[in-house]
Parts: structure tokens; C-alpha cells; sequence
């Protein structure tokens, strides 16, 4: 079902509760304690893995929600400060949460799932019905084609977020970097770089005040703020949410051509010229 906001009540209420865990309640009994961990593994019909909670290995009874979501796209990991603000420090691992990109989880359409239990080296598997909530208005039909578009956008928001990390994880080693023609090269290159990370993240965010409403929203921001309209109902799709899906997919694609083109051509250039000066490569990591 869909959390829907609250009624107002007043802070003196004396039937005021707490509420389960939203999700499925997944029990499992353990005659000892496993030395290892323990994992349920929930998998569609097809078998197919969709998300993976790590469970607790008491001796006995030990229950674990699912909130009926899968995995999480994975942090964006920022690695220099915000433009023009160098006061925002990096964490001590070197790196900071991207202000303004959460992190989308998709709510699974009503069907058959399954749930793995995984312990000991041993595995047990057994089926979980997800429902549809009688009182919504919308079919399993619908849900459903909202689900397939959810999930392609979540796979947009990934492929964004993992440019955003290639681009952050770029590093030239400061070896004589005094040279002229090298220190043109570098700001020349470190521009274009920017240039194509400013499409797909807003760069001037620090995380604080009203940042998000001062500077206009990027590519990762706007997907996932249409995840979060398609998916506040057991509806369809709009054809305007559609076409704004389109557009977003090709402010994508043109991304990834900039990115590639640039890594092929001008950083391979840049990288010969640091090769001639006996400096270290500029090194485009894998997020």
C-alpha cells in the first residue's frame, strides 16, 4: 500500500501507537548461532535477485522486514568541493555525498516472489505473495507498466550517477605539473570534464540552506524527482511523464557520447603528453 499523509491529531492523543514495519514480515528459526552471516536473498518469479538484507543469527526466532523494494541505486561520491565553495570539506574517506541525489529503490509490483535463506552453507527458499492494497484505484495492469518504467529509470539514474563517479574519480599526479604547456593542457581538460559533469549533477550544491532552489536541478535530480511523481500512485504513467522520460533518456546518451569522446581523444592526447614529461597518467576510474 502507499503511506498517505496522517491525520491530524493532537499531541495528547491517547490512542497514539506505533505501527509495524511497513513490508513483509519474514520469519526464520535457528537451532544455534551461525559463526557466519546470514543473508535473505528476495527473488522474482523468474529467480532472478532483487534485493539482499543481511538477517540477524540469533539461537531461536529471528524476524526481518522487507519493505518490498529492490536494491539501491548506488552514492554518487563527490571528490572535490563544490564550485565556488571550497570551505565544504571531503569525508575522512575522501569524498562527500552528492547535495540534491538521494537514492531510488523501486516498490515491486503485487506478484509472486520468493525469499532464500542463506546460513550456514545451507539454503532454504520459500514463496512470498506480494498483494495488491484492495482499497487503491488503480489495476495491477497499470502498476505494472509503472513498475517497467521505474525500473528503466532507475537504471538511467545508476548509468548518471556512475558518469558522475567516473568523472569525480579522474586524478593527475602532481609531478611537474609547473610546466607550462602541461598546466594549459590540464585546465584545458579539467574544463571540458566539468563542462560534461555539470549536465548530469548541479556542482555549485554545498548541502546546506536552500541550495536546491537556488541553482536549477541536473540530470540526476530530475530523474529521480520523475521517479518520485510516477511512483506516488497505482498508476500508469502520464504521456507527459513519458515524454519527459524520452527527453531525459537522451540528455543521457548525448552525456555518455561527451564523456566517451573525451576519454578517447583528448585524454589520450594528454595522457601522451604527460608520457613525453615522464609524469603519471590521468587515471579515469571505475565507480
Amino acid at each position: 500500500f502507499r503511506q498517505i499523509t496522517a491525520p491530524n491529531a493532537m499531541t495528547d492523543d491517547p490512542t497514539a501507537g506505533q505501527n509495524p514495519p511497513y513490508g513483509a514480515t519474514i520469519n526464520y528459526w535457528l537451532k544455534s548461532a551461525p559463526t557466519g552471516d546470514v543473508t535473505l536473498t528476495m527473488q522474482d518469479a523468474g529467480g532472478k535477485p532483487i534485493r539482499t538484507l543481511k538477517g540477524t543469527k540469533n539461537a531461536g526466532l529471528n524476524r526481518v522486514w522487507w519493505e518490498l523494494r529492490n536494491d539501491s541505486t548506488p552514492p554518487a561520491r563527490l571528490r572535490t568541493p563544490p564550485l565556488y565553495a571550497p570551505d565544504v570539506r571531503l569525508g575522512t574517506e575522501g569524498w562527500r555525498p552528492a547535495p540534491g541525489i538521494g537514492a531510488i529503490m523501486v516498490l515491486m509490483a503485487p506478484g509472486n516472489y520468493s525469499v532464500k535463506l542463506s546460513v550456514g552453507g545451507q539454503e532454504f527458499t520459500q514463496p512470498l505473495v506480494v498483494r495488491k492494497d484492495p482499497n487503491s484505484g488503480g489495476s495491477e495492469a497499470e502498476i505494472g507498466t509503472q513498475d517497467s518504467v521505474l525500473l528503466d529509470l532507475q537504471n538511467d539514474f545508476t548509468a548518471t550517477v556512475g558518469l558522475i563517479n567516473q568523472i569525480e574519480l579522474r586524478t593527475v599526479l602532481a609531478a611537474d605539473r609547473t610546466a607550462g604547456d602541461v598546466q594549459t593542457a590540464a585546465d584545458s581538460l579539467e574544463k571540458k570534464f566539468i563542462a560534461v559533469e555539470e549536465d548530469l549533477h548541479q556542482l555549485r550544491l554545498t548541502g546546506r540552506g536552500q541550495d536546491e532552489v537556488r541553482w536549477p536541478a541536473k540530470l540526476a535530480a530530475q530523474i529521480s524527482y520523475l521517479v518520485g511523481g510516477i511512483a506516488s500512485a497505482d498508476f500508469a504513467p502520464t504521456r507527459q511523464q513519458l515524454e519527459v522520460r524520452q527527453l531525459l533518456g537522451q540528455q543521457l546518451r548525448a552525456s555518455r557520447t561527451r564523456f566517451d569522446q573525451l576519454v578517447a581523444q583528448e585524454l589520450a592526447q594528454f595522457n601522451a603528453l604527460l608520457k613525453q614529461k615522464n609524469i603519471g597518467n590521468v587515471v579515469v576510474g571505475t565507480p
